[in-house]
């Protein structure tokens, strides 16, 4: 049988359309990656763009996702600890989420894992909706090279989707360790050290602050914790190849596992882009105008959290909620952490207060402790938490008494209340 003309196909028109050129190679490797890889890297689900092609596809065949980014510390008050590597995609969720200059993040691990929700399928059926109509527009235009690009793109997408859910499933594993070591009857003493309170005061590149109370078994999860890497030689491939293969034999080589599922991912990621670099090129201005206008949605959907619902929610047993502190200014953000002396001790020897030849500034801190002590004796700890308005702000006052004012007093009802708490605290 004949192969159809191209004439026969319905709008094959186009393939001689073309009143102007369009770059659009360029726009796809260039436009916007490293704030859609940002993005992407936070791991907080998006219902509009989470099945929808973006710019910077070589970033996630590259796996900059998951590379650390410099500038983060991270002070651990309590125990005396101080870290600059932060897990990349705790450092990517504080520079898209973060909002205020001064925060309080308030972490909680589910008592049962969340179900999938509607939004989810909803973001599945636009992919496919999406995804699928490009390769049909490119199909009915008789254009062999727009089909290529749609379907390398679709790779990309399936891809990315794999590789973000893999770092999704080990933040869950994590917190479902801890959950599990909270529900214990009979813990050990590493478990009530893991379910006991630390102080962390968490410093952003561009200065912004955040503080925390979090149970130190949640920790590791914001650090970037080195695993090392597994061994692929002659010898360990024939034991490891034929382990694999039995889902029953593969836990001694989980790690193996692990990493050739992200291996071949990113290698099929990589292929689909270079394909879609020759297609692209060669496709009809309507096919890339029809391309470039789906990336460009969804990555700036992406960029500005637009379709993200529940930003706080990190997996399925994760939550990082957020508000701002109520007394705003670095030093009295540093008073709502109440440190003790040995504390003050670390923070000075950190550069995070000065000298204590610097005696003016002295006398202003403990004015600010005194009157943050005072204010929240006055504000009403059983009051606030009749007040709030969310069960996780209801929650974190249940947990952390003693920092009963960490709710956001910004809040007009709130404010009047505890407005002693947030009077003459700029510093």
């Amino acid at each position: 049988m004949a192969p159809l003309p191209n004439s026969d196909f319905p709008i094959s028109r186009f393939l001689t359309w073309a009143p102007f050129r369009l770059d659009a190679l360029g726009l796809i490797t260039l436009l916007g990656a490293d704030e859609v890889a940002r993005a992407i890297g936070s791991l907080t689900r998006n219902a509009l763009t989470d099945y929808l092609p973006l710019f910077g596809a070589f970033k996630v065949a590259s796996n900059q996702i998951a590379s650390v980014e410099p500038g983060f510390a991270l002070y651990n008050l309590t125990d005396g600890i101080w870290v600059t590597e932060l897990a990349p995609w705790f450092t990517r969720w504080l520079h898209t989420n973060l909002e205020y200059d001064y925060n309080v993040l308030h972490w909680i691990v589910r008592a049962t894992p969340r179900d999938t929700p509607t939004r989810a399928w909803v973001s599945m059926l636009m992919g496919f909706v999406v995804n699928f109509g490009l390769i049909a527009l490119s199909g009915v235009q008789a254009d062999w090279y727009g089909v290529a690009n749609a379907c390398s793109m679709l790779i990309q997408v399936i891809s990315r989707a794999t590789i973000t859910a893999s770092y999704r499933a080990e933040i869950d594993t994590r917190a479902q360790n801890f959950h599990k070591k909270r529900i214990k009857p009979d813990k050990t003493a590493d478990d009530l050290d893991a379910l006991s309170g630390k102080k962390l005061l968490i410093v952003h590149p561009d200065g912004r602050l955040a503080v925390c109370h979090v149970p130190g078994g949640l920790i590791p999860s914001m650090l970037d914790i080195k695993q090392p890497r597994p061994v692929w030689d002659a010898a360990s491939l024939t034991k490891i190849v034929p382990a694999l293969a039995t889902k029953s034999r593969r836990e001694p080589y989980l790690r193996h596992w692990k990493q050739f599922k992200l291996l071949v991912l990113r290698a099929l990621a990589w292929l689909s882009f270079g394909v879609q670099l020759v297609a692209i090129g060669q496709a009809t201005l309507l096919t890339q105008m029809c391309t470039v206008a789906v990336m460009t949605i969804a990555s700036v959907g992406a960029i500005f959290n637009i379709g993200v619902q529940k930003r706080e929610e990190v997996g399925v047993w994760l939550l990082v909620n957020q508000c701002r502190a109520g007394a705003q200014g670095r030093t009295a953000t540093y008073v709502m952490l109440e440190p003790t002396k040995a504390e003050e001790d670390y923070m000075r020897d950190r550069g995070l207060l000065p000298d204590k030849r610097n005696a003016p500034w002295y006398v202003k801190w403990d004015a600010a402790k005194a009157q943050w002590m005072k204010g929240k004796s006055q504000a009403g700890l059983a009051d606030l938490i009749a007040e709030a308005e969310t069960q996780d702000q209801k929650e974190l006052l249940h947990l952390w008494p003693e920092n009963a004012t960490l709710l956001d007093l910004s809040r007009p009802d709130v404010a009047g209340k505890a407005s002693v708490l947030t009077k003459d605290s700029k510093a």
